[in-house]
């Protein structure tokens, strides 16, 4: 394995029996991008060119963990969401293109020039850091039980250079300040059911955090009843909640909004026609 040409080769024959050909080539193409930093175009013009022996060091050891099934995005320690760079790893989960289509929608649905957001269960910060990135003015903040995730989210908040209120809160013992109210709380949750695991691929089982994927099978609106709840006096009249959702449940959740008194409820499909995604508002009539 000498040039760029041969490290494709070596990367396509050794994963392409565990995720086909296709998505082998994609991983090639992705690790020399991380190697190199060339565009996709400047790799295929650049195919003779040497490797040096760090790059290559880097390659096997990429590839031992890639054949454990280990997301690429952990091997690399990076992804993109939107189009905007963000650190991971164990510590968070791999942010996914459902989230996009969830964060699209709260941008084109925002109606304050400095609108107060609130994101729960941050991870990596992708959600709160896109929204302060496409919303200069917005007031963010957010939130996650895990100190190390948290860790990662300051960093990719760095990276993007945003600003970011962020906070180590435990909802199920939050105790909320009447005096702070947002226009936009946002929250990706655990939603995936225990019983759910089997059909989880082991790139997704064995390495992402189970503490933010997982909910037990009799309690599997759990995350979404008590946001609901916080919700209802965390928002400001005119508030409006979105959350992305397990498709399974998508019926059972738009009721627990509206038994809740939300407005407005809506179901959102995701690219894939799943259903993914749920709003509702929030509409006083006493005025806050």
């Amino acid at each position: 394995m000498e040039t760029i040409r041969d490290a494709v080769e070596n990367i396509v024959a050794t994963l392409q029996k565990r995720i086909g050909k296709n998505e082998a080539k994609n991983y090639a193409w992705l690790i020399l991008n991380f190697l190199k930093n060339y565009s996709l175009s400047d790799l295929f013009l650049k195919q003779d060119e040497k490797l040096s022996d760090t790059e290559k060091s880097f390659i096997i050891k990429s590839l031992k963990r890639l054949k454990k099934y280990e997301p690429i995005q952990y091997v690399l320690g990076r992804t993109f969401f939107m189009e905007l760079p963000f650190i991971v790893n164990k510590n968070v989960l791999i942010p996914r293109p459902e989230t996009e289509e969830l964060v699209e929608w709260v941008l084109n649905e925002i109606k304050s020039p400095k609108p107060i957001v609130l994101d729960i269960g941050t991870g990596s910060g992708c959600i709160a850091c896109t929204i302060k990135k496409h919303t200069i003015e917005a007031d963010v903040e957010a939130w996650d039980i895990s100190q190390k995730a948290l860790n990662i989210a300051k960093l990719n908040a760095k990276l993007n250079n945003v600003k970011v209120n962020f906070q180590c809160v435990d909802i199920f013992e939050y105790q909320h300040d009447k005096n702070q109210l947002f226009d936009i709380i946002i929250s990706n949750p655990p939603y995936i059911t225990e019983k759910e695991k089997k059909l989880i691929q082991p790139n997704v089982l064995n390495y992402e955090p189970h503490k933010a994927l997982f909910v037990p099978d009799d309690k599997p609106l759990l995350f979404y009843e008590k946001i609901g709840d916080l919700s209802l006096t965390a928002l400001k009249s005119g508030g409006q909640l979105f959350l992305e959702i397990n498709e399974m449940f998508g019926q059972k959740i738009i009721n627990m909004l509206k038994t809740k008194g939300f407005k407005n409820v809506e179901l959102r499909k995701d690219i894939s026609g799943r259903d993914r995604m749920v709003r509702g508002d929030i509409i006083i009539d006493t005025g806050r």
